[in-house]
């Protein structure tokens, strides 16, 4: 039950506008919880959660603690509104390069069905390797969310977050600083057995079409 409420939460989006809910709502952290993956499951800011319950150390919440959280500052970004942000250089890996998260066919694209999240699924088969797109720290490595398998969520500067779901294992953990090309995981399956990858790129929040940003050509 407390997973299928975690899934419905990601599941909330729209294609068409950005929406702005100020409404408080609260989360009990649970053990494992970082404050990054509760910003990811609630698609809200990490900032504004410490801001909201005036939280000195982020690094100290603990299972149990109750969380104020500000409703969810949007949807998800229309296919219009991606398609006029301008495609960064995916030809040398470094610092402030996206590269491929994994190499396969996009079988899934962005928002075409929600039932698997506001992301892509990147087909391939099983024990492929899965890369960080770029360089960052891993703010949560775990299988919490049983929908999305073992996940990983890299935090990239103050803006980014990339999360890579159905991973066969885990070659990294929470608080490991990883650099991009860098080998995270192995692919496992999605629904239906099928060998994939679901990729997503949220900035401030908001989930974004991680084809802008990427070239999976």
């Amino acid at each position: 039950m407390k997973n299928y409420f975690l899934f419905t939460l990601l599941l909330f989006s729209s294609c068409t506008k950005t929406l702005v809910d100020y409404s408080i709502t609260s989360h009990t952290v649970k053990e494992g919880e970082s404050l990054h993956y509760i910003a990811w499951i609630y698609r809200v800011k990490y900032d504004d959660i410490i801001l909201l319950n005036n939280i000195d150390d982020p690094n100290l919440i603990y299972p149990g603690q109750r969380l104020l959280i500000r409703g969810s500052y949007d949807s998800a970004i229309s296919e219009n509104y991606s398609k006029d942000r301008p495609l960064l250089d995916t030809g040398i890996i470094g610092r402030n390069t996206w590269i491929l998260p994994a190499n396969g066919l996009v079988i899934r694209k962005f928002n075409e069905d929600l039932l698997l999240g506001s992301g892509i699924g990147i087909r391939g088969s099983v024990g492929d390797n899965i890369y960080a797109t770029l360089s960052g720290e891993v703010v949560y490595a775990g299988s919490g969310l049983t929908s999305y398998g073992n996940l990983i969520i890299i935090k990239h500067g103050e803006a980014y977050l990339t999360a890579y779901g159905f991973n066969k294992d885990l070659l990294v953990a929470e608080g490991d600083e990883v650099v991009a090309g860098q080998v995270i995981s192995h692919m496992g399956e999605g629904p239906g057995n099928l060998p994939q990858l679901h990729f997503e790129i949220r900035e401030n929040g908001t989930p974004v079409n991680p084809m802008v940003y990427i070239d999976f050509d």
